[in-house]
């Protein structure tokens, strides 16, 4: 896996804010030099004036060549309005990559990828970066409706929808398109996914049935996003059934399935 052992706290320039339809943008910036972001990472950006919002807001990498990265975003509150709202031109105060990244398969092992709303931020990168290798991988996105399931570009790998309100793909949760695709190809030896906790949740259990080994991408709050403040803790447990504590900013956020407990 990757870690952010190269994480520094940058000024950035914004090259775009395009918004998308519903409450969805997509944020590209220009580094101060070129960096190599893994899929999973993220970084952590400084909104607004001072004194609030006080915490940074943490985004995974959706896209990255060089010294651009690219986010996409659900706009759910006052940072997140504030990022929409920029200009070509303006700086944002950024700190990453930081977290540790997916591991990738095996070089002749196919890869199953299942988002859950804009959990497809990293595994768009994921599945970027697996099919500029060569690598056969399929991308399940699930979402309440259309708008929740359109990037607004052509992918160039295999994308499978599901809605609940059937307007586009499967009608139906993300996780039963899951279940329908490994009883009809089998064969799929690993899984990375990201979205909300219960969908991951519901993601772990089908993939332990199924004996496939799955990558969780977790998202969750973070205040500092290095590890200090412990705010994003957890369970996981060890070979031997103990239970302790990870950090989702540090430690993940990227886990193996069969580290969680509870699952």
């Amino acid at each position: 896996m990757c870690s952010s052992d190269k994480a520094q706290v940058v000024e950035a320039v914004v090259l775009s804010a395009k918004r998308l339809e519903g409450p969805y943008l997509r944020l590209a910036v220009r580094l101060p030099e070129p960096t190599l972001c893994c899929p999973g990472q993220f970084f952590n950006l400084k909104t607004g004036g001072e004194p609030e919002p006080l915490w940074r807001r943490p985004l995974s990498v959706f896209d990255q060549n060089e010294d651009t990265v690219e986010f996409y975003i659900r706009i759910v509150g006052r940072g997140t309005e504030w990022l929409s709202e920029r200009q070509p031109g303006e700086r944002l105060n950024i700190m990453g990559p930081l977290g540790k990244g997916f591991a990738l398969p095996e070089a002749d092992q196919p890869a199953l990828l299942v988002a859950g709303g804009v959990g497809i931020a990293p595994l768009h990168l994921l599945a970027r970066r697996l099919s500029e290798q060569g690598r056969p991988v399929t991308v399940l996105w699930g979402g309440a409706s259309r708008e929740a399931v359109d990037l607004g570009m052509e992918t160039s790998w295999p994308l499978l929808e599901a809605t609940m309100d059937g307007s586009i793909g499967y009608q139906g949760m993300v996780t039963d398109l899951l279940v329908r695709f490994l009883e009809q190809e089998g064969n799929i030896p690993w899984v990375g996914s990201c979205g909300p906790e219960p969908m991951l949740r519901q993601v772990a259990r089908v993939c332990a049935s199924k004996g496939v080994a799955v990558q969780l991408c977790f998202e969750a709050r973070m205040a500092c996003g290095w590890g200090v403040c412990l705010g994003c803790a957890v369970a996981v447990k060890d070979g031997q059934g103990s239970v302790s504590y990870k950090r989702v900013c540090s430690d993940g956020p990227v886990f193996w399935g069969h580290e969680l407990t509870e699952w």
